[in-house]
């Protein structure tokens, strides 16, 4: 996010770096909640061990969907990429959209995406992956309204 700045010609000086720190947490977020099933299909898990304790879970990939408890810890894991969001919007004005427009475009997908997966409660598996078009849509409205949230 850092270099992706420099490279748009939207570096803007600690404005800049608080952007894309925050934008950046709040994809890889999205990205962990996203992915849980499929990586603890893998073997692997990528929620903190605090967080699954803090809910009862187990640390063990294979027991972890289809547990209870595992849609609160995920709506906490969300709670925090709400925030990385929220904090990367924050430090929109400071910035000039046009240079901002490839991570706005990213951002409006990405937090459409955790958007959806509030909706869904945090299942794993739901809901369905965001279509090419609604992508775009998404995308383009990020850009244009930058200031506002994604919606599901």
């Amino acid at each position: 996010g850092l270099l992706s700045m420099r490279i748009f010609g939207a570096w803007s000086g600690p404005a800049s770096r608080r952007f894309a720190l925050a934008l950046g947490d709040a994809f890889q977020l999205t990205n962990i909640l996203r992915d849980v099933g499929e990586d603890a299909g893998s073997g692997r898990l990528y929620l903190p061990r605090e967080t699954l304790a803090a809910h009862g879970l187990p640390a063990a990939p294979e027991r972890i969907v289809g547990h209870p408890a595992l849609p609160a810890a995920l709506r906490e894991i969300g709670g925090l990429a709400r925030v990385e969001f929220d904090k990367a919007r924050a430090e929109i004005p400071a910035h000039s959209r046009r240079a901002l427009a490839p991570a706005l475009m990213m951002m409006g997908v990405y937090e459409s995406l955790l958007a959806r997966m509030e909706a869904a409660d945090f299942r794993p598996g739901a809901p369905a992956p965001l279509t090419r078009l609604q992508k775009v849509r998404r995308g383009l409205r990020a850009v244009l309204r930058p200031g506002t949230r994604a919606r599901a």
